[in-house]
């Protein structure tokens, strides 16, 4: 798997853990609700750590991105 793929994979499982603990939140006071991620305290975390990791992941895209167009100049 490339770096770029791999980090738009990253990019894309963090949003994903931001949208299930969004809805988690959204719905605790709702009856027979069961939280995805198994409370409020989970929740609350993956609320502070999906954007770093998103932001993670999208620094390893742009830093392939950046090699990539390196490479491709050294070729050139």
């Amino acid at each position: 798997m490339s770096a770029i793929a791999s980090g738009l994979s990253g990019m894309q499982a963090a949003s994903l853990q931001l949208d299930v603990a969004g809805n988690d939140v959204a719905n605790l006071s709702t009856a027979g609700f069961t939280p995805a991620l198994g409370g409020l305290v989970e929740d609350m975390v993956a609320l502070v750590q999906a954007p770093i990791l998103y932001a993670a992941n999208a620094r390893v895209v742009s830093a392939a991105d950046e090699t990539t167009a390196s490479l491709l100049d050294a070729l050139a």
